[in-house]
């Protein structure tokens, strides 16, 4: 994807481009990963960067951003996106 738009990454509030970071969603409650840019719904970003994957992990931000329980598989989904 090479499109010139930039997003805010949720952990460090840095704005990069979308091509350096990962978006996920709410879908039916539960938080995924919307690899294509296209899910519908409101989307988050965080940068593709095994260190700010895992301070997210580390203080729940995906938690407490969406509101949801958030399984440590999804952690090691968006770390294998790296």
């Amino acid at each position: 994807m090479t499109r010139d738009i930039n997003r805010t990454c949720l952990v460090t509030r840095e704005s990069k481009p979308i091509s350096e970071l990962i978006r996920f969603t709410l879908i039916n409650g539960k938080v995924v990963i919307d690899k294509e840019h296209k899910l519908g719904g409101r989307g988050y970003y965080i940068s593709k960067d095994k260190d700010i994957i895992n301070e997210a992990k580390k203080k729940n931000l995906i938690k407490k951003a969406l509101k949801v329980e958030v399984p440590s598989s999804f952690y090691d989904e968006l770390l294998s996106l790296l």
